[in-house]
């Protein structure tokens, strides 16, 4: 019996391709400018006002220790639910741009060695060759430390 087929957007980060499951992905934007959060990580770029729902945006670079760059106009955010606290929660991920939706067999997705990349390994699920190109694909529930999400959704005093 063959393993299921799922979906992934890939987009680019410093010229590298990456992938994240489309089932977690609400929307695809343009980056617009955020509100900054005081004592905020400095991967949580600032806040958004999302048709009323307040939703942080992280830069992913900052997260994955690749060197910052100014956003242009084919900087994209990409809207993802995230489970936090028992209930799925909106963040946005900045990335450099996005490529296409490939399917992807779950045997083909293989264990990712440090050697193969320069983030760090907690936030990979795995690589997979598409289209004769390495796609790394991303963990989204390890990206997020929820202390510091936690600390940019409670409510202001």
């Amino acid at each position: 019996m063959s393993k299921p087929i799922q979906q992934y957007l890939s987009f680019e980060l410093d010229e590298n391709e990456y992938a994240i499951s489309i089932l977690r992905i609400q929307e695809i934007r343009g980056y617009e400018k955020t509100k900054a959060l005081p004592n905020a990580q400095k991967y949580i770029v600032g806040v958004i006002n999302l048709r009323g729902s307040v939703i942080p945006i992280i830069d992913l670079r900052v997260r994955f220790g690749i060197e910052k760059k100014s956003y242009s106009a084919t900087t994209v955010v990409i809207i993802v639910h995230i489970k936090f606290n028992g209930r799925y929660r909106k963040v946005g991920l900045i990335v450099d741009g996005v490529n296409e939706v490939y399917d992807v067999n779950d045997s083909d997705i293989q264990e990712c060695t440090d050697i193969m990349q320069n983030i760090d390994l907690k936030f990979i699920k795995g690589i997979t060759a598409l289209d004769e190109k390495m796609v790394t694909i991303i963990d989204l529930d390890k990206v997020f430390d929820f202390k510091d999400i936690e600390q940019v959704m409670a409510p202001t005093q």
